[in-house]
């Protein structure tokens, strides 16, 4: 019931059943499902991609709870895979790693040291399925609920950039959302913040260079 009502405790399940734990009207658009006759507003984002490196306990920080005022539920799921199936896959991420890599020293682009630790975490994972360890598959699923349409969008907004510690990070419509405010203040933006978190902090281009 969390997902269509969260005015309901996610563990009240008092006078529930199957026939009646479901919304009784929806409408879905391309932009939300709107439930109950506009009692509430959702849009479910699929993770499309999970950290290739060692990560700390904490990596999922901000999308739980550095977005204080956002109503979200996150689910994850993890799927067994054949042995195989998932040394196919390791090996075309480490080829594709390693083709990047291989591009960008050749373009004469300095190295980012992530990426060649991001290299090395796709060979260990090649040698730990050749050694007989299975594959598994992480699915995760993000939904923002909000009161109205409006809410919806700034929900959105702020889960999208909740975390970002990079330019690359940011997604497209918050760069193009940056560079036309340099274009109005005719100076440009040195740091930016994705949260009232002190950290959620990105040095977009050095201060102090001419």
């Amino acid at each position: 019931t969390v997902l269509y009502n969260p005015d309901r405790p996610i563990d009240d399940t008092v006078g529930m059943s199957p026939r009646n734990a479901w919304p009784r009207t929806t409408r879905n658009t391309r932009e939300h499902l709107e439930v109950e006759d506009g009692d509430w507003f959702h849009a479910t984002a699929w993770i499309k991609t999970w950290p290739l490196v060692g990560v700390g306990v904490n990596f999922l920080a901000p999308l739980l709870v550095q977005t204080p005022g956002v109503i979200r539920t996150v689910a994850v799921t993890m799927d067994l895979i054949p042995t195989d199936i998932a040394m196919t896959t390791a090996m075309s991420d480490l080829t594709t790693d390693a083709a990047n890599s291989s591009a960008a020293a050749k373009a004469g682009r300095t190295a980012d040291p992530r990426d060649d630790r991001q290299l090395s975490q796709a060979e260990l994972r090649a040698y730990d399925i050749a050694q007989g360890a299975g594959g598994v598959k992480a699915v995760g699923y993000v939904t923002v609920s909000a009161r109205s349409p409006e809410e919806l969008e700034i929900a959105k907004r702020r889960m999208r950039t909740a975390g970002a510690r990079s330019w690359r990070d940011l997604p497209a419509a918050a760069v193009k959302y940056v560079r036309r405010v340099e274009e109005l203040i005719e100076a440009p933006v040195v740091i930016l913040s994705t949260s009232p978190e002190r950290d959620d902090v990105i040095l977009v281009r050095d201060p102090f260079q001419g």
